[in-house]
């Protein structure tokens, strides 16, 4: 029953995708976040990895791909590590309509998956034993927009978004120089790694550091092996750049779900920002303060209250971005049912919730579901804590 259930709803959504793009065909919206994924695989894997991140030459592979988007003026840029493209390489043989399917089954698949490793079991069987720790938390994962979003547009969110919650769970069984391994993979973006690998500095974790430098290295390495030099720097150069490239490309500042997407919105100024940003690092460090063990609630809320700050303080947060905060939730769900005993629920109800509310700062159809997945994990959490 409770299979056929989530199978359902898994069938609805990759029909509900299917049909997304059929309708949105006029305007291509799979020309947009997947579209600059698959025209930077297809640059690749024809010889064009030096020049990946020249947004003149991203322009012509355009309208070369998209014949329809040949007279435009704009382009989304491509601004993943090149080792990001391998990952799409195979889809290219079979045109973007059907590579698009293809990824978006395929990110669906992951989320189960995940959701399934968030609800605490260590196999599917396990899982399925109660049912806070199956449907319901699948459930809630699967209706949470920023994830549906993610999957619409063909994106990689999702995937950085498991690999946080495994940073944590590597960090619980103590294996902390493999915890930084896995958080190297933030470097794809790198605006939002910056402050993950500042607040394990503060606590002095070496091998934690150790470990984010072996990744990166390693990412390095292979994305030179990829593109060359010219291509590194490139990507190094575009990336610095993105800041100011928003009036051109479509990414405005008004926009984004941050601190610096309200402060522009309210037209407060970069001084705003960065009273506001100085602030919320200092309540960061003085949280992360004093001795704490990897095997206790603490690192659980810490590790919440880094991803929360990450995305506050960071210049660029997209809607997807946000699906970070279904780690925030579990994180924070752990650690609270160990730390608050019966009161739990309603603390980590009106505690998400919050978050949210504080994150959507703009007027969106999507809003009112933002909420409702949220209070169905929450009570997915409340659930299992009573039920076990």
């Amino acid at each position: 029953m409770r299979w056929g259930i989530v199978l359902a709803i898994v069938g609805v959504l990759l029909v509900a995708q299917w049909k997304y793009v059929e309708r949105e065909a006029e305007n291509r919206m799979v020309n947009k976040d997947f579209g600059s994924f698959f025209r930077a695989a297809v640059m690749w894997k024809s010889g064009a990895g030096e020049r990946l991140y020249d947004l003149e030459e991203q322009k012509q592979w355009q309208g070369k791909l998209f014949p329809e988007a040949a007279e435009s003026q704009r382009v989304l840029p491509m601004f993943y590590l090149p080792v990001a493209v391998l990952i799409l390489v195979p889809l290219t043989g079979w045109g973007v309509e059907i590579a698009y399917r293809v990824w978006a089954g395929i990110n669906v698949v992951m989320t189960v998956g995940w959701a399934s490793w968030m609800a605490g079991g260590r196999g599917i069987a396990e899982t399925w034993k109660g049912l806070g720790r199956g449907m319901l938390v699948i459930i809630g994962v699967m209706i949470f927009p920023p994830m549906v979003v993610n999957w619409l547009h063909g994106r990689f969110d999702g995937w950085l978004a498991m690999a946080m919650w495994g940073v944590a769970e590597l960090a619980r069984r103590n294996k902390i120089f493999w915890a930084g391994v896995v958080m190297s993979l933030m470097l794809v973006k790198p605006h939002l790694l910056m402050v993950l690998v500042l607040m394990w500095t503060v606590k002095k974790e070496t091998r934690f550091l150790g470990g984010v430098v072996v990744g990166i290295l390693g990412l390095m390495v292979v994305s030179w092996y990829m593109v060359g030099w010219t291509g590194l720097v490139g990507w190094m150069t575009l990336g610095m750049k993105a800041v100011n490239l928003g009036e051109t490309y479509g990414l405005h500042s008004q926009l984004e779900y941050s601190w610096s997407g309200l402060v522009a919105k309210l037209q407060l100024g970069d001084a705003v920002w960065l009273v506001g940003v100085t602030v919320v690092m200092i309540v960061g460090f003085l949280v992360w303060r004093g001795k704490w063990r990897v095997d206790s609630e603490e690192l659980d809320l810490r590790w919440a209250l880094a991803i929360l700050l990450a995305l506050f303080t960071s210049r660029h947060v997209n809607y997807s971005d946000l699906t970070l905060l279904l780690v925030v939730v579990f994180l924070s769900a752990r650690g609270l049912m160990m730390k608050l005993g019966e009161t739990r629920g309603v603390f980590l109800a009106l505690g998400m919730i919050g978050v949210v509310g504080a994150l959507q700062i703009g007027p969106a159809w999507y809003a009112i579901l933002e909420l409702v997945g949220i209070i169905v994990l929450a009570g997915a959490i409340l659930l299992e804590g009573r039920l076990h």
